[in-house]
């Protein structure tokens, strides 16, 4: 129900509440106030009768006209008047005829006629038996006249008084229904009155809940003090909650663009262990399908230590950290720290970081297998010359044969630390992106006929045939002498694994933007690229729509396994360890193609199957 039908039934209870009551207490006091006049009226008109039936009936013979005096005075006040004597017997009547008189019941004892003996005025009010009405008696002594205990009542029926006490009732429920409708109008008003304001109030809080604060409370300036204040109080809320949901607003978007760009998984949980909110990031290194809210940490990243450790973060209200590995291909390693949500000193929540530290854990490899292959390459060569020069140290010098000997192999173990170290230096330049390339138009028949007549000598001892299938007029954008090298590590790669009697051919041909390898043999694999993209070895941009060409070094050698394809470009990775270091191969030719060939903004690959020769290429802009 409405507050102004409320306040209104609330005021029309209370006004009919005291109309009833006013009424009822004014039919009773109207009642009172005309039996007390009628009492008066008798009381004078017995004194008067009195007065009157001493001078008249004084005597002999008085009482023989007492009931013709009663039946005067009933007649001419309109009364019924009746003389009873000392002893209550009644002498007249104005309402008994004289010969009924004697079967008058004595009046000794009623009430008006025992006041009136003891010297006051009697009033009683009852229903008569003679004729049946209620009727209101008033009695009084008549002095002088027989023993001086004669008494004169007067009696007067309460139908008169019915009368007027009805009339006057009509009037006041007249007055009652007209002051009730006019009340009720009143009420109405007023209760509108002050209704209407809080009805504004309850619509502004209302547009306040949806998210609307452009309304304010307008309240008219007659209305209530209290009403005043409050639509004052409720205008500042509606400011202050403004201003600190546009706050809330700017900081939650803040923090929405700060989480979607941190690279590391953040997951949110809360009191109960339930993810509440997960970043972009977190989605893309698990995989994790939407939505995430309401679910189980657990029934994400499918790891029950970390289930754990948040847990005991939600129960302990301290942070912790652990390892956590994911198995499958490539192997991927993070480092999780788990943080409390506190407020108030108790724990209801948990922030949950995962950092990626594959890559570490790579470099950390790669690390530790450079140390160990630098010095595993580093000990045979060192260990040969050491043993040498004590031999001839020891003597060996005073044989010509044996002394000539040792002699040419610290030769050649020195050419092949040098060898190392110079592939060392190149790598370590390569690496460093500091290397300045000179990007020029190069005939890439040339820069093709200068890498094969530095492995043609290699190639003829083993009778292995070298075939250049380059056009004459290809040109290409890149630091020549690089791309020379390159060509030559890959060329002298493949005669080193091609058998004797075999083919290798250096050929181009060209490809559409996004091809790397065209379409292949069974198994490939792409060497990842570092620089980026859009961007060319000198750091311009480059031409997205620029044609491309491959350079491609094919042979006929044992091929590669599929396990051993990715790991082909990484350093001192070899296939045939033995094979490769018999020929004097540093493990670091292929690194140093990648490098080279990144250092240009393209890719390198290489595609094989084992038994069947082998094909590495990479990617050169036409100029």
């Amino acid at each position: 129900m409405r507050l102004h039908w409320k306040l209104m039934l609330t005021y029309a209870c209370v006004i009919v509440m005291v109309m009833v009551f006013t009424h009822l207490y004014l039919a009773r006091a109207m009642h009172e106030f005309l039996v007390g006049q009628l009492e008066e009226m008798l009381a004078r008109e017995v004194r008067l009768t009195g007065a009157y039936l001493t001078q008249s009936l004084s005597g002999e013979g008085a009482s023989d006209r007492l009931d013709g005096f009663a039946d005067l005075v009933g007649q001419r006040l309109e009364v019924r008047a009746t003389i009873i004597d000392g002893s209550g017997r009644v002498l007249g009547d104005s309402d008994v005829s004289l010969e009924d008189l004697p079967g008058v019941e004595n009046h000794a004892d009623r009430l008006e006629v025992r006041e009136a003996w003891q010297g006051r005025v009697g009033r009683s009010m009852r229903r008569s038996d003679t004729v049946q009405k209620e009727m209101l008696y008033v009695a009084g002594v008549v002095p002088g006249l027989g023993d001086g205990r004669t008494v004169v009542r007067l009696a007067m029926p309460l139908e008169d008084v019915g009368e007027v006490r009805s009339r006057v009732n009509q009037v006041i429920w007249i007055a009652t229904v007209l002051g009730l409708v006019f009340a009720l109008v009143l009420s109405y008003g007023s209760a509108r009155f002050v209704s209407r304001p809080i009805e504004g109030m309850t619509r502004v809080a209302r547009r306040m809940t949806a998210g609307d604060f452009s309304e304010t409370v307008l309240v008219p300036e007659f209305s209530s003090l209290e009403l005043r204040d409050l639509a004052g109080a409720l205008n500042e809320m509606r400011r202050q909650i403004q201003e600190r949901v546009e706050q809330i607003t700017i900081e939650k978007s803040r923090l929405e663009a700060v989480l979607a760009s941190i690279t590391e998984g953040i997951l949110v949980t809360s009191r109960d262990g339930r993810v509440q909110m997960a970043n972009r990031a977190f989605d893309k290194l698990f995989g994790a399908t939407l939505p995430t809210q309401g679910r189980m940490p657990v029934e994400l990243i499918r790891n029950g230590e970390v289930q754990e450790t948040i847990d005991q973060t939600l129960q302990s209200g301290e942070a912790a950290t652990q390892r956590m590995t994911m198995s499958g291909v490539p192997e991927r390693h993070f480092d999780v720290h788990v943080a409390p949500i506190l407020q108030e000193h108790a724990c209801i929540g948990a922030v949950t970081v995962f950092y990626d530290i594959t890559e570490l854990y790579r470099l950390e490899r790669v690390r530790k297998d450079f140390v160990a292959n630098v010095s595993h390459e580093l000990r045979t060569p060192m260990t040969a010359i050491k043993g040498c020069a004590d031999t001839l140290a020891g003597g060996a010098l005073a044989d010509p044969s044996a002394a000539e000997r040792f002699v040419q192999t610290i030769l050649t173990h020195t050419d092949r630390l040098q060898l190392l170290l110079d592939d060392l230096l190149d790598l370590s330049r390569l690496e460093s992106g500091k290397l300045d390339l000179v990007i020029e138009a190069c005939r890439i028949r040339d820069v093709v006929g200068l890498a094969v007549s530095s492995v043609k000598q290699t190639a003829d001892e083993r009778k292995i045939a070298l075939d250049v299938r380059v056009p004459e007029n290809l040109h290409a954008h890149c630091d020549a002498k690089l791309i020379v090298q390159a060509v030559i590590n890959l060329l002298d790669n493949a005669v080193k694994y091609t058998p004797s009697g075999g083919h290798v051919v250096v050929l181009t041909r060209q490809v559409e933007e996004g091809e790397v390898g065209g379409e292949g043999r069974s198994t490939s694999a792409l060497a990842p690229l570092v620089v980026p993209e859009d961007r060319d070895g000198t750091g311009a941009l480059r031409n997205k729509n620029q044609s491309r060409f491959v350079l491609e070094v094919v042979d006929t050698g044992i091929g590669i396994s599929s396990d051993a394809l990715p790991r082909v470009f990484e350093r001192f990775y070899r296939v045939d360890k033995g094979r490769s270091r018999s020929m004097g191969g540093t493990g670091l030719g292929l690194s140093i193609v990648r490098h080279i060939v990144e250092a240009h903004g393209e890719r390198v690959y290489v595609k094989s199957e084992l038994g069947k020769g082998s094909t590495f290429g990479f990617t050169l802009p036409v100029a």
